[in-house]
């Protein structure tokens, strides 16, 4: 199973907040192009490349959470072991298919 890489913002689609998400994703364009003509300015050697590369993600998850906070329900998160282990038992012989 593949997890969503941005679960927040999934959360959003999923209660249909399309103007929510379209927004965060402007920002997060206009964010990236901002970082990107700051590096030029800058010219930041790869230390400041690779810095202004890990600031874009943190802020656009920072801002995703928010989002998905204030205007949907908070997920919650729980871990139950016993339908963990049904679904690997269940998913056993496409394993062995694949191997």
């Amino acid at each position: 199973m593949q997890l969503p890489k941005r679960p927040y913002l999934a959360v959003l689609n999923g209660y249909e907040k399309m103007h929510v998400v379209s927004i965060i994703e402007v920002l997060g364009s206009v964010l990236w192009a901002g970082l990107i003509l700051l590096a030029v300015y800058l010219n930041l050697d790869v230390t400041g490349l690779v810095t202004l590369l890990l600031i874009s993600p943190v802020l656009m998850f920072i801002m995703n959470k928010w989002a998905s906070d204030r205007y949907c329900c908070v997920p919650v998160y729980v871990y139950e072991m016993a339908l963990v282990k049904k679904l690997l038992i269940a998913t056993l012989p496409f394993a062995f298919m694949v191997i």
